[in-house]
């Protein structure tokens, strides 16, 4: 249900919870595919950095979310 309030702020579109539910069950397939796809042994570059942003859990706070980018050689 937040899901589906979060959309229609931000985007003016309506979505149930229950399509909400829907889309997400096909998009975590593919998800923990990803998560679970074999990394590079090697790489030229990696990029660590980290956002503070706002989030709202009964109260507002900042909690901060990690980035991770790797570059490989190819």
């Amino acid at each position: 249900r937040d899901v589906a309030r979060f959309i229609e702020s931000m985007f003016g579109s309506h979505y149930s919870p229950t399509t909400v539910s829907n889309i997400t069950a096909t998009v975590l397939d593919d998800i923990h595919q990803w998560q679970k796809r074999p990394l590079s042994k090697r790489y030229s570059v990696i990029y660590l950095d980290g956002l503070y942003v706002k989030l709202k859990r009964g109260t507002v706070r900042g909690e901060v979310v990690y980035f991770a980018m790797g570059i490989d050689e190819e």
